[in-house]
């Protein structure tokens, strides 16, 4: 039996690493989602989570008996401009005929979860792992973790202080995988804490950190099957599973980059959260000065909200704000409060629907003051609106959207400063429907916004699908 080293918590044997030469059916710096697809010996599939993964490290090395090309490669996902999860595979490019050592891995204690079963009488192996891991990177790392890590580096991608790791380790007795699943707690608003925290005598000391855990024990058992399967070869894209391994196909579907704090964008901001959809923008420059996330109260699935702002001369001129979940959800989202606005201006509404899906949209006066329980992102656009000496009139006019096909969500509001065009309104009770008619500007401005909130709805609807033209 061939001794094999341990391999990032994968227990792999290898020899120093060398160039990726063979055609093994991934590239460098690919966009994959659903799967990743090799040409090595037994053409295994990896399966993906959800989303948009870059391989941004691949490396091969020979281990150190026969002399067989073994594959390695580290795959990122980024949701703004934060590492969300890294999943780094191990595949030989040929059968082992006396078959490959059973992990030492698959024999952990004192982690958080140990589901490995026992070894077959074939030298076959399923061995399942949960850990903690620190992700500050070592002194001493091998090439692919070298590549890691300058990649982050280079491109300015914050990482969690600790991840959890979720471990596979396959093998029918002639070949294997191994595969490490890497996601960062951060995203769903467990407290960072160090890897000592996540020990197995006190990660449940913190009941967001315990929950965290239960959740990926749940998981790991279920992508399980998934992970066997791509062993084997036996995914499909029938079953919802799609790979792409050139990257220039990739670019033209998923390759997106991270919204910038302070850029200034023009016709679309590209989101990179689930579903990876646009927002479209009013002509002219807007800058995002405000980008946050919160969390729904159910499932505790992450939410990325901000703001983007148009200013002429000193004056804020328009306002939009977005909300978008970072991954879709199994119970249906509650209807947006666009679809619910009491006494709106206007209501233009298709499809009020349920948590099942909706498109609504409402003309609503807006009060620019700050509300006592204003969310992080609204009072960090108010202090950036302090902080550069930029006016804003006591109202504003709001044409908001919520769109919805159950799984995802998108809300949009467009606010715009009516005093640029010579209407004023010093308060919110100038706007109600029965004092629009006791002036005229007042009056012909709301017909405008009625215009253009009509004929803008298909662009916010395409955004929502990521079908706008950038």
């Amino acid at each position: 039996m061939r001794r094999l080293m341990a391999f990032w918590g994968m227990v792999v044997a290898l020899a120093a690493a060398s160039p990726v030469l063979a055609d093994d059916g991934v590239q460098l710096g690919a966009t994959y989602r659903g799967m990743v697809q090799f040409k090595t010996y037994g053409s295994p599939q990896l399966p993906l989570p959800p989303g948009d993964w870059k391989l941004v490290g691949l490396t091969e090395s020979r281990s150190d008996t026969t002399n067989i090309r073994v594959l390695q490669g580290a795959l990122l996902q980024v949701r703004t401009g934060v590492m969300a999860g890294r999943v780094i595979f191990t595949v030989p490019d040929s059968p082992s005929r006396g078959g490959w050592a059973r992990p030492a891995n698959c024999e952990r204690k004192n982690i958080l979860a140990n589901f490995s079963a026992s070894a077959t009488m074939s030298g076959g192996y399923d061995c399942l792992t949960l850990e903690a891991v620190t992700m500050i990177r070592s002194a001493n790392a091998d090439k692919l973790g070298a590549q890691f890590y300058d990649y982050l580096d280079a491109n300015k991608i914050k990482k969690p202080g600790t991840a959890l790791s979720v471990g596979f380790n396959v093998s029918d007795g002639r070949t294997f995988v191994a595969a490490a699943y890497l996601f960062n707690p951060d995203m769903e608003k467990v407290p960072p804490a160090v890897v000592t925290s996540w020990h197995l005598d006190r990660y449940k000391d913190e009941p967001k950190r315990a929950a965290y855990v239960e959740k990926m024990k749940s998981w790991a058992q279920e992508w399980r099957a998934k992970v066997i399967n791509g062993a084997k070869g036996n995914l499909s894209s029938s079953s919802g599973m799609a790979a792409m391994t050139s990257p220039s196909a990739a670019k033209t579907v998923s390759s997106v980059a991270s919204p910038q704090i302070g850029k200034v964008y023009r016709d679309v901001l590209q989101l990179d959260t689930y579903g990876t959809p646009q927002i479209a923008l009013p002509p002219g420059d807007w800058k995002l000065v405000v980008i946050g996330e919160g969390q729904s109260d159910k499932e505790r699935i992450r939410l990325v909200r901000g703001y983007l702002i148009q200013t002429k001369g000193k004056a804020i001129a328009g306002r939009v704000y977005f909300n978008v979940p970072d991954a879709p959800s199994s119970l249906g989202w509650a209807r947006s409060d666009n679809c619910t606005r009491k006494e709106p201006l206007a209501d233009l509404t298709r499809n009020a629907g349920s948590s099942k899906g909706y498109d609504c949209a409402s003309i609503t006066a807006y009060g620019t003051g700050l509300p006592k329980n204003a969310m992080p992102q609204l009072k960090q656009f108010h202090d950036y609106l302090e902080k550069n000496g930029i006016e804003k009139p006591p109202t504003m006019i709001n044409i908001g959207y919520g769109l919805s096909n159950g799984a995802a969500y998108v809300t949009v509001e467009y606010q715009f400063n009516q005093s640029l065009d010579g209407v004023r309104a010093d308060n919110l009770a100038a706007w109600r429907a029965e004092r629009i008619g006791e002036d005229s500007r007042r009056r012909a401005y709301i017909e405008k916004m009625k215009a253009w909130a009509q004929e803008w709805h298909p662009k916010v609807e395409a955004g929502f699908k990521s079908a706008l033209t950038r």
